[in-house]
């Protein structure tokens, strides 16, 4: 009776014909009869997740102890030792979206008309847009508010590229030893690590450690005040590490360019939150 396993010489990734235990021409592996058990899934399974040496691992170890080798190591070629920086940042983009603990990027309605330097300017253009919809201002928000919630996940990408684009910027006079393709990579180790750590993970943890021993204490540093001095120091303190020998100069020169980062990351949010409401209001126009 036949079992309906593949038994043949041919090499199933490139059709070499061979008998050995290896592909000559590709190096794809002849599989076994012991391949085809359930324990060989879940033995595949499980290496690929789990093994010390495999790429995620190695990639996630020093984004978490070692960015600025990761960094620097992958953009000099090491792209099979690591996971590409964008890659990370996807992982991380994901897990944020379905684990939003700070919901940092989200900017209500209220916030967007009343609450945000720009709003003096887009006060009146917000206004007329609820006028013109048709719907009452509580069904206008209502509506606003759950849509730019998804818009503000989806449209994270955009956070990265400023950055690596405003560090180009700075280091502009090196611009063809360090190219922008090599300041984006960097600036989506740091908004990975922001999502994946900073306003997810940590938080998270904290959340689930606050309602299991339902300490009041542990509840009344959770406000606000305090999560965004810890959001500021721990991701200035990544980006430090991160980003300490890759600018150019002096010491002086590099906590300038630094403390420019610092001062930039504002102005940067405040767009982000400009974009997020004309995309908001511009799908709820057209859908």
């Amino acid at each position: 009776m036949s079992s309906g396993l593949i038994t043949s010489e041919e090499c199933a990734s490139c059709g070499e014909i061979h008998e050995n235990a290896f592909c000559p021409n590709c190096g794809e592996r002849r599989l076994s009869e012991k391949d085809h058990s359930v324990v060989a899934l879940l033995k595949d399974f499980s290496s690929d997740i789990f093994d010390l040496d495999n790429k995620l691992y190695r990639t996630l170890k020093s984004f978490f102890y070692q960015p600025a080798i990761y960094a620097s190591q992958y953009i000099r070629g090491a792209r099979k030792k690591f996971i590409s920086p964008i890659k990370i940042f996807i992982l991380a983009n994901a897990w944020y979206f379905f684990f939003p603990i700070f919901d940092t990027f989200k900017t209500t309605l209220d916030i967007q008309l009343t609450g945000l330097p720009q709003s003096r300017f887009t006060y009146n253009f917000i206004q007329q847009v609820i006028v013109n919809s048709g719907l009452s201002e509580e069904d206008f928000t209502t509506e606003y508010n759950a849509l730019t919630s998804v818009i503000s996940k989806a449209i994270l990408v955009l956070l990265p590229v400023f950055i690596g684009f405003f560090t180009w910027l700075l280091n502009v006079g090196k611009r063809e030893e360090k190219p922008l393709i090599m300041h984006l990579n960097y600036a989506f180790i740091a908004v990975a690590f922001l999502l994946l750590v900073v306003i997810s993970t940590i938080p998270g943890l904290y959340r689930l450690l606050a309602l299991a021993v339902d300490s009041d204490l542990l509840w009344s540093i959770y406000s606000e005040r305090n999560i965004t001095t810890y959001v500021l120091i721990l991701i200035n303190g990544y980006a430090y590490v991160l980003y300490k020998d890759f600018f150019e100069g002096s010491g002086l020169v590099k906590f300038g360019k630094a403390v420019i980062m610092n001062l930039l990351f504002i102005p940067l949010i405040q767009f982000y939150r400009f974009i997020l409401l004309i995309l908001t209001l511009g799908w709820m126009k057209l859908f």
